[in-house]
């Protein structure tokens, strides 16, 4: 499933998206979505920051690890 324009490769993201589009009952899942999609953009940035003080520490091969990662979770291939 593919994320959104603004969030690519956010399954999630996509998923409230697409919850918004549908009737007003079903409104508690759209949040519940956006709830998900939010704490996989924030596990995004954990990566990255836990990736930079590996670096910093000389560890650049475990920091790649994470970057990529990231950059997956960013939808770059």
């Amino acid at each position: 499933m593919p994320g959104t324009k603004n969030l690519p490769a956010n399954t999630d993201a996509y998923a409230a998206d697409s919850s918004l589009k549908r009737v007003d009952d079903e409104g508690v899942v759209a949040q519940a979505n956006a709830t998900l999609a939010l704490a996989h953009e924030q596990r995004t940035i954990a990566l990255i920051e836990a990736a930079k003080l590996l670096q910093g520490k000389g560890r650049s091969a475990d920091a790649g690890s994470l970057l990529n990662e990231a950059l997956a979770r960013m939808g770059a291939k």
